[in-house]
């Protein structure tokens, strides 16, 4: 039983924000002032309550008419609400709430942060959702084995130039403890929590304090549901996080948006690797001879498959790759490629215990998920090589259609796949990480981030020059922001040693991929010249890789400040130019004549302009974001044969490749693998032919 005289609860509304008007809310402090009427209709002392709420000056006086007399209103700032937070992880309870509303925002790669009143453009103070409840969940708040937290605010995407101060609860390292823990939220990633201004209430607050009773025995899941079905709509979908008893840490299933945010297709190139490589063998992991495209690998091959990717650690990669390979499939289904009934749903499995699963439903997915033919999933948070093999071999037995993509960090992904037995892995080349607004505690000791890549560099066979003594490893978990941030640091000092920093960030492109984005994005931020310079240069390699750095750059690069060379002029006016026609307007004089003639032409003048142009101009068209009416059909490209797989590998499988492999014979679509059937010995040597163009046979390491 929950006794009320021993609750406690922490109560936040914020309506009024030091960011400006246009960030006020009408109704969070009255909801929370509502909040506390209950509490203390049940019970709850006064004494045990600590309201912050931050009113809009309409509300002020109907915030005093509720808790007058009753308890004190402290601010809603960041630093009381740690302290109050802080006061009481001292104390002890039956029961502790944390009930909050406001505004919340979610970088892309990271979690939700809850604004204080006092958040500002300089200073945008918040309270990082997962760091709060993790510290919840430690001996900071020993006495207090029930939990439940309440949170009405957003979970909508910011942009990427945010920056998002986050803040430790305590220095000293924590020890984990187990808590029972209900967290209760009003929308799931990527969605807004609606508010009803006309009743000054959010919607969500409205139902859970409509549908709150009091927790004799401390359970909240039929609170949940009676509150989602309040609430839920394609807009805005509640979302349940429980750790629960036991001692097992279970996350209620959390669904993704009605349309899940995409990775972009640019983002997708992959290298196969061969798995046998080694440190010291004198050849990169990665060769553009091998460059394949997640979609491509993932999706054209209708067989059940296992495949392991050295990729970025970062938390919503996974999330977004299984998206990005959901819609690749649909994209197939559309074009009629790919039958109905076979079409692949792409979802994160992440291992919930040391062991493999024994049966098919310990695996965890989404209800209904394993009830399907055939399904894909990607397979993240493998910690242990050794138990990684037994769990990715149990879910291909227990799931027998399944396609599986497992990844992991560089040098865990290559022991990964020896200990599965596969020839190769797939490496992808750049997946973007959102840097803005990260924490940066330097993670080695001073000059040892820069000594630390050199000489990692050159166990893989850069041509760098030679480290003295003995420097540090970089693990597969070092947060990579917080790496590239030092490393950075360490080249603006003026005494570093001199490298050649071309060299330096194309041998980390090409041997530490998961940790490149940030290496660039940090040199784009606050690298001084010549090495931004460098940088650029060396980012002009790619559209992907141009545009996240000029992303990220602190301000644009200037022709009257910096000259890069030719082809680099050519690739900024055309990224520029995708962006807007001013925007690359004081590149084009600078540009060759092709690509000036193009980044000048006005939007309005370039529909059907290009149907029928040459594979080079119509390339460059789609490039600048100019090539509505080319189809790709139409286009140039050789061979058809080989030329399906030059244009599945250049573009994926959008919505254009897949109207185009529609228009294909049954014949070459049965070569490309999409309709698996009997083929002739003619028909097997031709697509023997196709697939060595897309697939050419890796090379045999080096001799140990």
């Amino acid at each position: 039983m929950i006794d009320p005289l021993r609750t406690r609860a922490v109560v936040v509304g914020i309506e009024r924000y030091d960011l400006g008007e246009s960030w006020n809310l009408d109704g969070p402090a009255l909801d929370a002032c509502r909040f506390v009427e209950w509490l203390l209709a049940e019970r709850v002392p006064a004494g045990n309550i600590r309201l912050h709420v931050s009113p809009l000056a309409d509300n002020a006086a109907e915030v005093e008419s509720h808790v007058a007399g009753r308890l004190d209103v402290r601010p809603a700032e960041f630093g009381p609400i740690r302290n109050s937070l802080l006061d009481v992880g001292e104390e002890s309870s039956d029961l502790l709430i944390l009930f909050w509303g406001g505004h919340g925002v979610r970088p892309p790669t990271e979690f939700t942060h809850l604004l204080c009143a006092d958040a500002r453009d300089r200073d945008r103070s918040n309270h990082r959702l997962d760091l709060l409840l993790h510290i919840m969940r430690t001996t900071a708040f020993a006495q207090h084995p029930r939990q439940l937290v309440i949170v009405d605010a957003c979970q909508a995407d910011v942009p990427r130039h945010w920056q998002l101060p986050v803040h430790q609860y305590q220095d000293a390292d924590l020890v984990r403890a187990f808590r029972q823990q209900d967290t209760l939220l009003a929308a799931s990633p990527g969605q807004s929590a609606g508010n009803d201004d006309r009743n000054r209430t959010g919607r969500f607050s409205d139902a859970v304090l409509a549908e709150l009773s009091w927790p004799d025995e401390g359970r909240f899941d039929e609170l949940y549901q009676r509150v989602k079905a309040r609430v839920a709509s394609a807009e805005q979908q509640p979302v349940r996080l429980a750790f629960l008893q036991d001692g097992v840490e279970q996350d209620v299933w959390v669904p993704r948006p009605a349309s899940p945010k995409v990775v972009p297709l640019t983002d997708l190139t992959a290298y196969r690797a061969s798995a046998a490589a080694s440190p010291g063998d004198g050849r990169p992991p990665v060769d553009e001879r091998y460059r394949v495209r997640l979609d491509v690998a993932c999706c054209l091959d209708r067989a059940p498959g296992l495949a392991v990717l050295a990729g970025p650690v970062e938390p919503d990669y996974a999330a977004q790759l299984a998206a990005a390979l959901t819609a690749a499939e649909d994209h197939l289904a559309a074009a009629g490629a790919v039958e109905p009934e076979a079409v692949r749903r792409w979802l994160v499995l992440t291992p919930s215990t040391g062991r493999p699963p024994a049966t098919a439903e310990e695996i965890g997915a989404e209800p209904g998920w394993l009830r399907a033919p055939v399904q894909g999933a990607v397979v993240t948070g493998l910690t242990d090589v050794r138990v990684a093999g037994e769990y990715l071999r149990a879910i291909r037995r227990l799931v027998p259609g399944l396609a599986v993509l497992a990844v992991a960090g560089p040098e865990r992904a290559a022991r990964l796949a020896r200990t599965l037995e596969l020839p190769e892995l797939l490496v992808a080349a750049f997946a973007p990480v959102e840097t803005a607004g990260r924490p940066v505690p330097f993670p080695f000791p001073a000059g040892g981030a820069l000594v630390a890549l050199v000489a990692h560099l050159r166990a893989y066979g850069a041509q760098l020059p030679a480290v003295a003594g003995e420097p540090p490893a970089i693990p597969d978990e070092v947060d990579p922001v917080a790496w590239a941030a030092q490393v950075v640091a360490e080249l603006n000092d003026p005494g570093h040693p001199g490298y050649d920093e071309a060299a330096l960030l194309t041998s980390a492109r090409d041997r530490r991929p998961g940790l490149y984005p940030a290496l660039l994005a940090q040199y784009a931020e606050r690298r001084a010249a010549p090495g931004r310079l460098t940088s650029l240069t060396v980012a002009a390699g790619t559209d992907a890789e141009l545009s996240y750095w000029l992303t990220h750059a602190t301000e644009p690069p200037d022709p009257a400040r910096e000259m890069p060379a030719p082809e680099v002029v050519d690739a900024l006016a055309v990224v520029l130019r995708r962006r807007s026609l001013e925007a690359a307007a004081p590149w084009a004089p600078y540009a060759g004549r092709r690509v000036s003639d193009l980044v000048t032409l006005p939007a309005a003048a370039a529909p059907g302009l290009f149907a029928t142009a040459s594979a080079e101009v119509a390339l460059l068209a789609i490039r600048c974001g100019l090539g509505e009416g080319v189809e790709p059909a139409a286009v140039e490209h050789g061979p058809v044969r080989p030329g399906a797989w030059a244009l599945l590998v250049q573009q994926g499988i959008t919505a254009d490749t897949a109207k185009w492999l529609s228009g294909l014979d049954d014949h070459l679509r049965r070569l490309v693998g999409l309709r698996p059937e009997d083929l002739s010995v003619a028909d097997r040597e031709a697509l023997a032919a196709i697939r060595s163009a897309l697939h050419p046979m890796l090379p045999l390491p080096h001799a140990a």
